[in-house]
């Protein structure tokens, strides 16, 4: 069991509870870390990955040996853990806590041991966000023993290992030196360079070398340290080699003595230093270098730096930080004769090139009357920094205590909040030591040594980077009642009201769109009906108001950018009238519905567009899937029609509809279409287009929708206003048509069945009847299917009232339901497939041309055949893929369409040639306007077939061409010729004969 268990079990028993809170928003109360009667000091702090913090400190409760303890605090402000974890317990004092965390949200801590026998050890541990210690053994001892305090630094690489570097203070009997060691620790806990490390670099001084390190983005590190009047740096690879060769970078060239460096990367493979400068004597001055990835020094001066304040005053206690666009942002106390030379916190920033962006002397951060000591700084995330520090209470120091405060610079070095600093803790005791780390979700975690309960406790606060306590995490709340009913092309006042209990309101917009506009059309600002009030009012441009029906949402941001929505919200437009925006055409049959909600009845309104019902001047029928058939106008049984249906309707003379008065259908919410099994005459209710690929549909539903334009069906893609539509359901279900023409993948759609992409073969197969037609007809063949019923196959939508001509599929199946279907698809044959079709119209005396073509073609398939039953004919559809025929009364005429894998195979017997020239009789006669005339050819010739009339009198040539032996048809359309008796006459290759044929109308 691993010692930072035992201590948990411990712990537990004496606080056998967590502490469940949220980040206060009250300086004078704060979040408690550890609150233990002893000495909670020095803490530290680093981001745990997850919008909180680790917090490690030492801690005397022990009495005898003063240990390092560490708690997480989570984003919520919560503790993580049983009250607080030691890191390690050890009969050693504990010191010079350094914690990092590596980029999975666990935490390195590397410490101080101080023995008994007065020798130092440098220590490590990984633990992870639920307080477990990640290595095998614990802790890893990182050096050897030594007689002097060690000063160490670490980074986590982007793999999840630590690098350490630390001095080592070596005695001999005649002299002492300082050495600089370096550590790559693995995410596992296995050492990478050497036992108790490899050397960087040693003084043969007394002087302390403080060596600092940070990464060069390849997993490397970059290492720097002061040894007497000067400054060296060296760079590692990830597997610990030197890049810079065997000697050492001096970073200075001139006598300067710092005493810390500090180094920061500058994300682009190289590092920044800055140092406490003595060269001068006088003050101390804060000078700074930028070394590239080869180690070239980029600054001027010839290697002495540059000066990053101007200012004749002694500077100190410098931290910096990176700005994230490969400068840095650096921070130091000063004692300043602005301030009666009391400490005060500096900032200046310097870029990529070395130059001063925030003045020649830096930035006070100070805005009250009173010194500063402790501080820390973190980013911003914007190029810009957030400080925190320790300063008396009141700018009269009535009292000796301090409190915590805080402040915002920006990227040019601004106060962001304002120009007095924001009160982090103002809890009547001391509070000093602040610590502070960035909180990856827009503000900042501080922690400090708090004096409110005894000598030492650990408190923490959140601040958002707006500059309040607490954590935003709530958007404004949005309370709106929206009008119910509005009035085309008039404005509509909106009125809001909107609160934000902690940043507040920033701002307050409303989106606008007619229903017709996919995107939002119209972005208006709302504002603030007073100052005082959380009322915000705007207006709707009556322009946006019309029967298209409108949406908004409301929409409001906190100054921290959280974002509530409330929406959409849709009222009703009422409209005075509402007329068609196409004529409905003169005697053709039109599917037809009313949009919007009309006033009346949509009965009603048929009424009063064209009066009595009068079956000679205008018809209505509904489709009654229970029945199955039409129901007309004048039928008892005919009912209302409701919003989502249509009907058929003809009238005598064209006819613009006009709807009436009404309203626009919501746009807020879905319009459900209840169904029935079989076929559904449909609408949609909105007063726009309508993506039939948005509407949500049961698998119960058909994919392919149906329009009815010109005599003939055809797939529609769009639901249209004033318009109607045929679906088939195979049971009952429902549709759901969505106004949101911005979400048109509201659900995954299963595949379009009617489509042919996917398909092994296909065929189109039309027919068509003087102006009516039946183009959507479609045979296949597909690995997945199966001859008999199934997904694959479509059903075909019932013959308009009037006059109409369709071809369709039959099935044989059980399950078939006595369906005719537009689309038959069956699995891939073995050398031979075949599909069953009928034409079928109800028109007399009339020719039918049926067209065949391919349209996915295949290998596979050597030939086409077409059968007519009824007059006993087969047709190679590659040569002949037109075929006509007439029919003297309405009828069902069936057809087959044979595919095989070889031209002409055996279960085909060769049409016989004639052997003699023959004129037949035309069929039928007497005839109405269509004939067809048959004739044998024995011979390869030209043959000529000419029309006269009763008077001998040629009117017209049939054909005029070169034939090959067989049997020909054509046929004769006589609609422009008056009734009589007429002759044909058939010549070629000496052979002539004449007929007569009469003509009734």
């Amino acid at each position: 069991m691993k010692n930072i268990v035992y201590i948990l079990i411990l712990y537990i028993v004496i606080n056998n509870h967590l502490t469940y809170a949220e980040w206060s928003t009250d300086a004078s109360e704060n979040n408690e870390v550890s609150a233990y009667a002893s000495d909670q000091i020095q803490p530290l702090i680093t981001p745990d990955g997850h919008g909180g913090a680790y917090v490690a400190w030492l801690d005397n409760r022990l009495q005898y040996y003063r240990l390092a303890f560490v708690n997480r605090i989570t984003g919520n402000g919560n503790r993580a853990w049983p009250k607080d974890s030691p890191i390690n317990i050890a009969f050693n004092t504990q010191r010079l806590l350094k914690l990092v965390a590596d980029n999975a949200g666990n935490a390195y801590i590397a410490w101080e041991e101080y023995g008994m026998q007065n020798e130092y050890l440098l220590m490590a541990t990984k633990i992870d966000s639920n307080g477990n210690t990640l290595w095998e053994n614990d802790v890893i001892q990182v050096s050897d023993y030594q007689f002097y305090p060690i000063d160490a630094d670490l980074c986590s690489d982007e793999e999840g290992n630590v690098v350490v570097t630390w001095e080592k203070n070596v005695v001999h009997s005649e002299f002492s030196h300082n050495i600089v060691y370096r550590q790559k620790i693995s995410s596992s806990g296995e050492k990478q360079w050497g036992w108790f490390g490899t050397e960087v670099g040693r003084s043969y001084t007394y002087n302390r070398l403080h060596p600092r390190l940070t990464l060069d983005g390849e997993n490397g590190v970059i290492i720097t340290y002061a040894d007497g009047d000067s400054l060296y740096a060296r760079r590692y690879s990830a597997e610990g080699d030197t890049l810079w060769g065997w000697r050492r970078v001096t970073v200075v060239t001139r006598p300067a003595y710092p005493y810390v460096a500090h180094i920061v990367s500058d994300n682009r493979g190289g590092a920044i230093i800055c140092w406490e400068d003595e060269r001068f004597g006088e003050y101390t001055e804060l000078y700074a270098q930028r070394l590239s990835p080869q180690g070239a020094l980029l600054w001027e001066n010839e290697g002495d730096g540059i000066r990053v304040s101007l200012s004749d005053d002694s500077k100190y206690n410098i931290k910096m930080i990176s700005d994230g666009n490969g400068g840095a942002i650096i921070a130091w106390l000063a004692s300043s004769p602005d301030y009666d030379f009391e400490p005060t916190i500096l900032c200046q920033r310097i870029n990529a090139n070395g130059e001063r962006l925030w003045g020649e002397n830096g930035v006070y951060v100070r805005s009250l009357d009173f010194w500063q000591r402790d501080y820390d700084m973190t980013s911003d995330g914007e190029q810009g920094v957030i400080l925190a520090w320790s300063a008396l209470a009141d700018s009269v120091a009535t009292t000796s205590e301090t409190n915590i405060w805080a402040h915002r610079l920006n990227a040019d070095g601004e106060k962001v909040w304002g120009a007095r600093p924001l009160a982090v803790c103002t809890h009547p005791a001391s509070q000093y030591r602040p610590v502070i780390c960035s909180a990856d979700t827009g503000g900042s975690i501080i922690a400090w040594q708090d004096l409110r309960s005894d000598s030492g406790d650990v408190y923490a606060q959140y601040i958002e980077n707006i500059g309040v306590l607490g954590k935003d995490e709530k958007p404004p709340t949005i309370d709106h009642t929206p009008p119910q009913n509005v009035e085309e092309q008039q404005s509509i006042p909106i009125q809001a009201t909107i609160t934000d209990d902690l940043t507040g309101v920033d701002r307050v917009t409303f989106s606008v769109n007619k229903g017709d506009v996919q995107a939002i059309d119209t972005v208006i600002a709302l504002v603030k009906y007073s100052l005082s009030s959380d009322i915000y009012t705007g207006t709707i441009p009556a322009n946006l108001v019309t029967k298209t029906g409108l949406r908004y949402s409301i929409r409001a941001f906190d100054k921290k950018g959280l974002a509530s929505s409330a929406g959409p919200f849709s009222p009703f437009v009422h409209y005075s009238s509402f007329e068609s925006p196409e004529i409905l055409p003169a005697a053709q049959y039109q599917l037809v519905s009313f949009p919007g909600e009309p006033d009346i009845s949509a009965v009603s309104l048929l009424a009063h567009n064209f009066g009595p019902y009068n079956d000679e001047e205008w018809r209505v029928f509904q489709y009654n899937p229970a029945i199955p058939n039409y129901i007309e106008y004048n039928n008892p049984s005919f009912s209302n029609i409701h919003a989502g249906s249509g009907f058929w309707m003809i009238t005598k003379s064209a006819w613009t509809i006009d709807a009436g008065a009404g309203k626009s259908a919501r746009l807020d919410v879905d319009h459900n279409i209840e169904l029935s099994k079989g076929w559904n005459i449909i609408s949609s209710t909105f007063n726009f287009a309508i993506p039939w690929s948005s509407v949500r549909r049961d698998t119960a539903c058909a994919s392919a929708l149906w329009m009815y334009v010109n005599g003939e069906y055809m797939h529609a893609t769009m639901l249209q206003p004033w318009h109607a539509y045929f679906l088939y359901a195979k049971e009952g279900c429902s549709i759901d048509i969505s106004p949101e023409l911005s979400d048109l993948k509201k659900k995954t759609r299963p595949a379009d069945a009617a489509s042919t992409a996917h398909l092994d073969w296909a065929m189109k197969i039309e027919v068509q009847c003087e102006d009516f037609c039946d183009r959507e007809n479609i045979v296949a063949l597909f690995s997945r299917a199966r001859d008999g019923l199934d997904s694959f196959d479509q059903p075909e939508p019932p013959p308009s009232p009037g006059h109409s001509v369709s071809l369709y599929f039959v099935h044989d199946d059980d399950n078939s339901d006595d369906m005719n279907y537009s689309m038959d698809v069956k699995s891939f044959f073995n050398g031979k497939q075949s599909w069953t079709f009928i034409v079928h119209s109800n028109m007399k005396n009339k020719r039918y041309d049926v067209h065949c073509r391919e349209i996915v073609p295949s290998q596979d398939i050597g030939g086409l055949y077409l059968i007519d039953h009824q007059a006993d004919k087969m047709i190679d559809v590659a040569d002949h893929p037109e075929y006509s025929y007439l029919s003297s009364a309405a009828s069902h005429r069936t057809f087959t369409l044979v595919a095989t894998r070889e031209k002409k195979p055996s279960c085909f017997p060769e049409k016989s040639t004639p052997t003699h020239w023959s004129l037949l009789q035309n069929y039928p006669n007497p005839f109405n306007n269509w004939t067809a005339i048959t004739y044998h050819c024995p011979a390869e010739t030209i043959i000529t077939l000419t029309i006269y009339n009763y008077l001998g009198q040629k009117i017209t040539t049939l054909v005029n061409a070169k034939h090959e032996p067989g049997e020909y048809t054509t046929y004769w359309d006589a609609g422009e010729w008056t009734s009589g008796v007429y002759y044909y006459r058939l010549t070629g290759n000496g052979f002539s004969a004449v007929r007569k044929m009469i003509l009734l109308k």
